[in-house]
């Protein structure tokens, strides 16, 4: 069984202000995972990134997606129409 250097390894939670929810996630001793999950009610769509926090530096985002609803073929093939 693997030993475990700190306790708190694993440990996540979570705040919402406003359109964002964040989850911070701790892995080793100076090691974090922040999330930001960001509702868009313009485009009706998420956006969603990820950074690694490494010694207090936070790095590039992984993954930096753009979610965004399907509109199903029957409403598509209207609008193509007008």
């Amino acid at each position: 069984m693997p030993t475990i250097k700190d306790p708190s390894e694993g440990f996540c939670y979570g705040y919402r202000t406003g359109n964002e929810f964040k989850t911070v996630a701790k892995f080793g001793t100076c090691s974090l995972i922040v999330q930001r999950l960001t509702w868009e009610p313009a485009s009706d769509s998420w956006t969603i990134k990820s950074r690694w926090v490494i010694g207090g530096k936070e790095g590039e985002a992984f993954p930096d997606m753009k979610l965004a609803a399907v509109k199903p073929i029957s409403n598509r093939k209207k609008s193509l129409n007008k």
